[in-house]
């Protein structure tokens, strides 16, 4: 038994078709788009499989400097987490040397016992002045303190821009505050 397949498209059909194609492929219809363009995009981001610990101290755990001209930034740190002996364990973040919002510091563990492997996550938004640089650092911290040692693993962190200036554009979970200006002028 032989089996075939024909595939024809006539010169209307094909004529449609790839102005079809243009115009999802080219939606300005050619004309220039302003870079960035609005919406949310990925900036950064970074995984990490090591153990990092500190006992009732500040230390970074990743520092990084991006090019680009979003105002609004989006940082969020997810990971696997422990504490020891009631110790409180924190994550910060600022970028260009600014506090993120809601606050630079915020608690992601603290019971007066030792949790082992718990799934943590800290977010901030912070929005910068118009007439900043496009050069952006970002530092994220972990604090230990009262007790022994905390510890982070399994780390995602990930900086997601916007052009737009406001940090509405991400989606509100639980009692987060609202986002912090920066609190310098470049």
């Amino acid at each position: 038994m032989s089996r075939r397949a024909t595939f024809g498209v006539s010169g209307v059909g094909l004529v449609a078709l790839a102005a079809m194609l243009a115009f999802v492929v080219f939606p300005s219809g050619g004309q220039s788009t302003v870079f960035p363009p609005t919406g949310i995009y990925r900036v950064a981001s970074a995984y990490s499989v090591d153990e990092s610990s500190i006992d009732n101290g500040t230390q970074t755990l990743w520092t990084t400097t991006t090019v680009n001209a979003f105002r609004a930034f989006y940082v969020t740190v997810t990971g696997t987490a422990d504490v020891h002996d009631g110790a409180v364990e924190s994550l910060g973040c600022q970028v260009d040397g600014n506090d993120c919002a809601p606050s630079e510091f915020i608690r992601i563990q603290r019971l007066n016992d030792d949790l082992h492997d718990n799934s943590v996550v800290a977010r901030w938004c912070m929005i910068l002045p118009s007439n900043s640089p496009n050069s952006h650092t970002f530092t994220i911290y972990q604090q230990g303190s009262g007790g022994t040692f905390v510890y982070i693993e399994k780390v995602l962190i990930t900086i997601d821009g916007a052009q737009s200036g406001a940090c509405d554009e991400f989606p509100s979970i639980g009692g987060d505050a609202p986002a912090k200006a920066a609190q310098k002028s470049h």
